[in-house]
């Protein structure tokens, strides 16, 4: 095992036992979504393949970003295309991980300087069925914001945790002073896979204000 490796398996690890705690005496388990992974596939390949080929070529992977962002993780034939197989084996892993939530900051900044006081909004993929909730963060002076789904998802001993559903999300940025293009909000290019066994608890988000 390499020592990369190493360090990933440890912190994902670590991570699972703060996601996942529920022995008797400590904070109830918090519930893995209820995703199912055939259905979503199926919903995704009805959403994305423009030309009903059955596979989704990168071009049309642009209108969700999530995966287009993710390709390496689907595409294991390496065709530069995602099947409907493909989609239902990452989504498997997620239904099957024992993992009920995971951590995310994004840091915003705009024309590449921290953007304080902005609204970060993760927005789950119609494909994912309704069962990944969303979750949203305001930035601080630095710009970086830690996601937080609404608590009624969470058990009643842990109302206060920070974290996010695994699964596809559109990102969505709106600030209440400055008017962000369209590409960011209501026309938005942004998208994001969540997915904690990549040992990602963190992402930039630079956007520019042309």
């Amino acid at each position: 095992m390499t020592t990369t490796h190493h360090i990933r398996s440890m912190l994902l690890f670590a991570a699972t036992v703060w996601m996942i705690a529920g022995c008797s005496g400590k904070p109830k388990a918090v519930k893995v979504p209820p995703i199912n992974p055939e259905k979503s596939a199926q919903e995704a390949m009805a959403a994305y393949d423009k030309n009903g080929d059955g596979q989704l070529s990168i071009d049309e992977l642009t209108s969700c970003p999530a995966i287009q962002g993710a390709l390496g993780r689907y595409d294991k034939n390496r065709d530069k295309m995602i099947s409907k197989e493909e989609l239902v084996e990452r989504f498997t892993m997620w239904a099957q991980s024992g993992i009920g939530v995971t951590r995310m900051i994004c840091t915003v900044t705009l024309d590449q300087q921290p953007l304080s006081d902005a609204n970060v909004e993760f927005i789950p993929e119609e494909c994912m069925g309704g069962a990944i909730a969303g979750a949203s963060g305001t930035t601080d002076k630095i710009g970086r914001a830690s996601l937080a789904m609404d608590p009624s998802n969470l058990p009643s001993d842990l109302q206060e945790l920070r974290g996010i559903h695994q699964g596809l999300y559109k990102i969505k940025i709106t600030h209440p002073n400055i008017n962000l293009p369209p590409k960011y909000n209501t026309e938005t290019t942004l998208g994001k896979e969540v997915s904690a066994e990549m040992g990602e608890t963190a992402m930039r988000i630079p956007l520019s204000s042309r």
